[in-house]
């Protein structure tokens, strides 16, 4: 859960939708998540220093990672 807070994640799996919006990321950055899996779909994020963070993801799962 805290890694879940701190990366900003969220998943809804029966829309198939994740969310990435890292609050932390200066702690914890530069960081790479491998392995992960929405909905059975693989997801990988590579968290930023500067907070951003960039995903590979399933075409069928949508992942929204930008900073409002």
């Amino acid at each position: 859960m805290v890694l879940q807070a701190a990366l900003g994640l969220e998943a809804d799996v029966p829309g198939g939708k994740t969310t990435a919006v890292p609050t932390f990321a200066q702690a914890y950055g530069p960081l790479t998540l491998k392995g992960l899996r929405v909905a059975d779909m693989p997801l990988q994020i590579t968290i930023k220093t500067d907070g951003n963070a960039s995903v590979l993801a399933s075409e069928a799962l949508t992942v929204f990672h930008e900073r409002s």
